[in-house]
């Protein structure tokens, strides 16, 4: 693949673009190896918390309505959609979730509606007040979810049939908190997940 004296502009152009793309295919490798290596260690950190009791019943409320707004905004404009991000209802009440722990999970459910949906089609965001905590909705108009995965995730299924690492992740912050997950997805129609946070000692790991 050298440049010789011989080449034609537009040989040389052709070669410079065929570095361009391998250069790019090889970052995009990097950056999915990266991914995974948090991913790996963020779930090891979840299990680590729950051998040594979980989350500490003290923890310091979080107002998150700007998390889930600043993030979805992120990953909307990682898929070059910022026009199909709407929000609906979008409470400023303090939750008792760990704010880092929240935007890991609301960023891979926010990625999944992008990704398996089309653009031009609504991705829909809400975060809601509860009797005793908060919930967050992430709705798609997509392709929609296969049955063994909606199964798994709402009966909280052995994690292994989760093949999406994202969703692995989403599941293991769900069991932490002892919150609540329903998914609800039909093909061709898009995927509804919400998600319930609870302020009751009780959901929390002693």
């Amino acid at each position: 693949m050298s440049l010789s004296s011989e080449s034609s502009p537009t040989q040389s152009r052709e070669l410079v673009r065929e570095l361009a793309t391998l250069i790019e295919e090889q970052q995009s490798i990097i950056n999915r190896m990266n991914q995974a290596c948090k991913s790996a260690l963020l779930c090891s950190q979840l299990e680590l918390m729950k051998d040594m009791g979980g989350i500490d019943l003290h923890l310091d409320r979080e107002y998150l309505a700007s998390v889930v707004r600043h993030e979805s905004r992120k990953i909307a404009h990682q898929h070059d959609r910022d026009g199909d991000l709407y929000f609906d209802t979008m409470v400023e009440t303090p939750s008792r979730v760990d704010e880092h722990h929240f935007a890991c999970l609301l960023r891979e459910l926010v990625d999944n509606a992008f990704r398996y949906s089309s653009q031009g089609s609504p991705v829909r965001v809400a975060w809601l007040n509860l009797d005793s905590g908060h919930r967050l909705i992430i709705r798609d108009e997509g392709k929609g979810m296969s049955d063994a995965y909606v199964n798994a995730l709402n009966v909280g299924g052995p994690l292994s049939r989760l093949s999406i690492s994202g969703l692995h992740i989403v599941m293991k912050i769900i069991e932490l908190y002892g919150a609540k997950i329903s998914v609800m997805s039909e093909a061709s129609q898009g995927t509804t997940f919400e998600v319930d946070f609870s302020d009751s000692p009780n959901n929390f790991y002693n």
